[in-house]
């Protein structure tokens, strides 16, 4: 590897990197394993993405500034875009990771071309139809890791156009920011004993396992249970009943938690249970012990855990995966790869995995 005295400006000064990872919160999660081979050389590290998600950021150790780009803030779109461009022009960046890839950020790179190289994490569509469409996975699925990897990977090319080799170690690590405000006020409100979390809810309904009432009961017995979701997640409400019956100490905290405040409850968490959603990978990125429950989707679609203190659950079936979202069914909209999983067999790869 070259001295991380090669990645200095003449000033002597760190050289500095943007990230561009506007959504959503299991995306952004999966951008910060960037933050590891970019912090090996010494780099300063700077993120733009949108308000909802900075708490993911903010006050990280190794983010020098999040950038929060708001179009309602600056009145419209156009305003907030020459805002971004201004405020790029006038922090000099050595280069840009554009982690997203949307339509919105192709129309930013001609003109953030003129300011710095910018490197693309490319969405991979016809990838997906293979896997989705045409049952091809055993040949174009993602590996280990999966989108976390790429989006790390991509910086190992950037670092070599940019003329640096980078001797790494195949290490894949996402990390998200505590904030010590928000965790200092749910631990007035959460058991003082090891809890476990439950996140039942999801934004899609074909992603929901319907089985974490039976599960709430079962882990309540062993420890209280927070159930965490937004106010839209319905499913909650039946779980938080039967983990509070089973378990005095057991808390329903649906809607009531802000993202930041939602990070701290599982950053004190023994264990974190959930469907496919950005909580799971934020737990995984918090070192948790987390397990996940997967229907529609698969490891071989790149969203699934990777740590050893992670594990992910769900049935061997031809199906799988059908979509990112779970609006498609191949089975006539039976959701068997989610009805078919029982508590039960979730439970024992519970005890099995502790």
């Amino acid at each position: 590897m070259r001295r991380k005295e090669a990645f200095l400006n003449n000033n002597g000064s760190r050289k500095k990197v943007l990230v561009l990872r506007l959504s959503s919160l299991g995306d952004v999660v999966h951008s910060t394993a960037v933050i590891e081979p970019l912090k090996a050389l010494g780099c300063e590290i700077y993120y733009v993405t949108k308000p909802a998600f900075a708490p993911l950021l903010q006050g990280h150790p190794n983010i020098r500034q999040v950038y929060r780009y708001d179009p309602k803030k600056n009145g419209n779109e156009s305003r907030a875009r020459d805002a971004l461009f201004s405020w790029v022009e006038k922090e000099q960046f050595h280069f840009i990771l554009d982690l997203h890839d949307s339509l919105r950020t192709k129309l930013w790179r001609r003109s953030l071309r003129r300011l710095a190289p910018v490197y693309v994490a490319k969405k991979e569509r016809l990838r997906e139809w293979l896997i989705l469409i045409f049952r091809m996975k055993k040949t174009f699925g993602f590996g280990s890791g999966g989108r976390a990897k790429k989006m790390r990977d991509l910086v190992y090319y950037a670092l070599k156009q940019e003329g640096l080799t980078y001797e790494h170690k195949d290490v894949l690590q996402t990390t998200v920011a505590v904030d010590p405000v928000a965790l200092e006020s749910m631990r007035k409100i959460l058991p003082k004993d090891p809890y476990a979390v439950l996140v039942p809810g999801s934004a899609w309904l074909g992603k929901e396992w319907p089985y974490y009432v039976s599960l709430a009961e079962e882990i309540g017995k062993k420890m209280p249970v927070i159930v965490l979701g937004g106010t839209n997640d319905m499913s909650c409400e039946s779980v938080t009943t039967a983990a509070v019956k089973t378990n005095s100490q057991s808390l329903g905290l649906q809607g009531k938690t802000s993202l930041a405040e939602s990070i701290a409850v599982i950053a004190g968490a023994k264990l974190v249970i959930g469907n496919d959603t950005g909580l799971i990978q934020v737990s995984e990125a918090l070192d948790k012990t987390t397990i996940m429950i997967e229907g529609p989707t698969e490891a071989s679609m790149g969203f699934s855990l990777y740590k050893k203190s992670s594990k992910s659950i769900g049935l061997d079936l031809f199906c799988r995966p059908c979509s990112k979202t779970g609006k498609f069914c191949w089975r006539m909209g039976q959701r068997t790869c989610m009805k078919g999983l029982s508590a039960t067999q979730v439970m024992n790869d519970v005890r099995t995995f502790l």
